[in-house]
């Protein structure tokens, strides 16, 4: 992706947060932490970075190149301002991502999958 199509293509500014270098391996708990730890350590700081509309490059980006690719996909929802559209059709599709998840049990995990002939506990 050359300089060019990069100037030509739509977008907006928006303020994204970045976190400022430090010397230690920054840390978030996504639980409650051990007594006297932090939730998180690390300073942000934002930035107002353009947002491009990559639409138009589709074909054009590489893994290799760019990093990544954009693809074209097709749902379901004809509204997403549809609250319970969206939950009839993407909550269905998570509860059985997770039910399937669930089933299968985690990577290695056998203890949950059902052989054949197995009565399901």
């Amino acid at each position: 992706m050359d300089g060019l199509a990069v100037a030509d293509l739509r977008s907006v500014v928006a303020p994204l947060n970045f976190l400022v270098p430090m010397a230690e391996k920054p840390i978030a708990y996504n639980y409650e932490p051990p007594p006297g730890t932090p939730v998180r350590t690390g300073q942000s700081i934002t930035h107002r970075v353009p947002i491009r509309d990559a639409r138009p490059l589709i074909g054009q980006l590489s893994l290799d190149k760019e990093g990544f690719v954009l693809l074209r996909h097709q749902t379901a929802v004809t509204n997403f301002y549809d609250e319970e559209q969206i939950k009839s059709v993407y909550y269905v599709r998570r509860d059985k991502a997770a039910l399937f998840q669930w089933v299968q049990g985690p990577p290695g995990d056998r203890s949950r999958r059902k052989q054949p002939g197995q009565a399901w506990r």
